[in-house]
């Protein structure tokens, strides 16, 4: 297999995505005890996590197009779906354009979308030895644990939105399906990226065989 790398300016994307995805959970705390502006704050923060780590999908797809077409194709395609409905819906609560209620659908749907482009990825950096094993596993953890949230997030919201309040969160039993996989997304991913990103920038995350088993 011929030496590839993913570009060396993707690390600095992946340590922002995490900085930001950490300033984003800050902000939420804080609006929730505060109030504004700390909640524009959360959304565009929120925006800006996804979208700094758009250019991989491209990068990785140029890599792998060739020996998987498909699925490549399919992961980028994913990718985009979740992080610009994700970052789209953001942008439009931060102009007042839409109300926080009606961009739950769009952002619920790209963050479930979100989570399996993050697994997909890991596992094509993992099959073409784009990253050391035990990365691309817990890449794979965390996009699958985003997904789910994801993916169940609208049967539990929607009681919040008609009239049940919090005690018909925790009325849904999803809602205890859910609670043990929050710590693992929501803390596991600015930990994971920004760890990634390091490993980028210190030209640690790169391919062919010899160097991926020296990672190893």
């Amino acid at each position: 297999m011929d030496k590839q790398t993913l570009p060396f300016s993707l690390g600095r994307a992946w340590i922002a995505s995490g900085a930001f995805w950490i300033l984003q959970l800050l902000f939420v705390v804080l609006f929730y005890t505060l109030g504004s502006p700390f909640g524009a704050l959360s959304d565009l923060s929120n925006a800006l996590t996804t979208l700094l780590v758009l250019p991989t999908g491209f990068a990785l797809y140029r890599i792998t197009k060739g020996s998987a077409p498909l699925l490549s194709r399919l992961t980028l395609i994913t990718g985009l779906v979740g992080i610009l409905s994700n970052s789209i819906a953001s942008f439009l609560i931060l102009l007042g354009i839409i109300s926080f209620a009606q961009s739950l659908p769009p952002i619920v749907v790209g963050y479930a979308a979100f989570g399996v482009w993050l697994a997909s990825i890991s596992w094509l950096l993992r099959r073409h030895e784009l990253a050391p094993a035990g990365g691309t596993a817990g890449g794979m953890v965390i996009g699958t644990t985003l997904g789910t949230i994801g993916l169940i997030g609208p049967s539990i919201n929607a009681g919040l939105f008609t009239g049940g309040g919090v005690a018909a969160l925790f009325s849904n039993p999803l809602m205890y399906v859910v609670l043990p996989l929050f710590p693992v997304g929501y803390f596991g991913y600015p930990l994971w990226v920004i760890w990634s990103g390091r490993r980028l920038l210190a030209g640690r995350v790169s391919v062919g065989r010899s160097s991926a088993r020296e990672e190893r």
